[in-house]
């Protein structure tokens, strides 16, 4: 499936946190903030509560539909200078299976190499709901290097 890839503008703010929430449940209120944060970081100071420097998402749009099909992010934390963290990476339900979450990847590796950083990492969950993307995260490249408690930590070297 073709898909177009944008940056997240107010005008979907509230397709991507319906899409976000109903994937990720059960948010801290911080994060529950990230996605109004990237648009207006003045009024929303997560970045300050996190830790973070930079905060960039992207969703996907069906160009038949000009559906939200998906959703993916990068940031940068202030205490680890070499990498980039993935963040809010998911497909709406009805699209998965049609390789549009390979293509955010892939669409997120290059803008991660893009910034110089040597890792791209991740956290995910041992919950089995999120297998599938734990193959997938492992099939192009990642390395499970952490676990905390049921928190899974992955990380790809973006520099050859």
């Amino acid at each position: 499936m073709d898909i177009q890839i944008q940056p997240l503008h107010i005008s979907t703010l509230n397709s991507v946190i319906a899409l976000r929430d109903a994937v990720f449940p059960d948010l801290g209120k911080y994060e529950y903030e990230t996605l109004q944060a990237c648009l207006n970081p003045v009024k929303h100071q997560v970045h300050k509560k996190l830790g973070i420097v930079e905060l960039a998402y992207w969703t996907a749009i069906d160009p038949n539909t000009d559906s939200l099909s998906g959703l993916i992010g990068l940031y940068t934390e202030n205490d680890v200078e070499d990498t980039v963290w993935l963040g809010w990476y998911c497909v709406d339900p009805q699209y998965r299976g049609q390789k549009i979450g390979s293509k955010l990847l892939a669409f997120a590796i290059n803008e991660a190499r893009k910034q110089n950083k040597k890792y791209l990492s991740l956290y995910t969950t041992a919950d089995e709901e999120y297998t599938t993307a734990r193959i997938q995260y492992e099939k192009i490249g990642f390395a499970h290097y952490k676990s905390v408690k049921k928190n899974l930590f992955y990380r790809l070297a973006l520099q050859n």
